[in-house]
């Protein structure tokens, strides 16, 4: 497949406002795009450019696990006060800075596996994979802080609804893995990836997880008390979030089920 007018048009059409904005903060991401535009004009080119979506799902799993390591090490540095507010704030920007260059990797390699011909099985595992494995590094030391933080009912509720929604989403990475057994070796034609479902709950589960980790970091850098809009918004979206992730689940046990030989 050779980049043609057309598709080089789709792509620039594709990222007119993130070029101006998110490729420019994460730039390593806009030198690839131009990278593989260049490269994608040959067949020598197109073969460098077909491992490139899997390195980055690959990159993206390894690398979650120190950067969640990390943020848990910062917030316990603010908890027992290790660290003043203005270390603690810097600490967090750049935290959030290479958790968004991490998690801006899924749009660019969904990208390039679609524009260059690069989709493959084992990709189609990876790319949710790198996507639950992203969130649920992040959210997983998030959560162990609130046991510490919060004490009254209301937040041991909120807690609670956020570590359901990891279960939730640990599920979907093994029925993602049981999906791409049964299509290796017994051979039925089950797709994987996201459903509509997962597809919906991914924004709704990001509102909750930011809106959750604004409540941690406000603890830590003010007195007053935490604003009930921001609480029930949190609540709504991780109730919401669960719905949608069991729902996806139901359909991803149905598709084990009602595949075809």
């Amino acid at each position: 497949m050779i980049v043609t007018a057309e598709a080089e048009a789709k792509v620039s059409k594709l990222f007119s406002f993130e070029r101006i904005i998110l490729l420019k903060v994460f730039f390593y991401w806009g030198n690839l795009l131009d990278r593989c535009k260049r490269d994608g004009k040959t067949k020598e080119g197109l073969k460098k450019i077909k491992p490139i979506p899997n390195r980055i799902s690959w990159f993206r799993i390894i690398f979650s696990i120190p950067l969640a390591i990390t943020l848990y090490a910062i917030f316990i540095s603010a908890y027992t006060d290790q660290i003043d507010i203005w270390l603690f704030t810097l600490l967090i920007f750049i935290w959030i800075y290479i958790y968004g260059f991490l998690t801006y990797g899924d749009r660019i390699d969904g990208l390039i596996a679609r524009d260059y011909d690069a989709k493959t099985i084992l990709g189609a595992l990876l790319d949710p994979g790198a996507d639950k494995t992203s969130f649920v590094s992040a959210a997983v030391p998030i959560g162990l802080i609130l046991g510490l933080i919060l004490n009254d009912q209301q937040y041991i509720v909120l807690a609670s609804k956020f570590w359901l929604l990891m279960i939730a989403e640990m599920s979907l990475v093994l029925l993602a893995l049981l999906g791409g057994v049964i299509n290796r070796f017994v051979k039925k034609s089950i797709k994987l990836g996201a459903n509509i479902f997962g597809k919906l709950k991914y924004p709704v589960e990001i509102i909750g997880f930011v809106l959750v980790f604004l409540l941690i970091v406000a603890s830590f850098v003010t007195d007053n008390d935490y604003s009930q809009l921001i609480y029930k918004t949190a609540y709504y979206s991780l109730s919401l979030a669960i719905v949608l992730a069991f729902l996806s689940i139901f359909v991803h046990i149905k598709s084990l089920f009602t595949s075809e030989q």
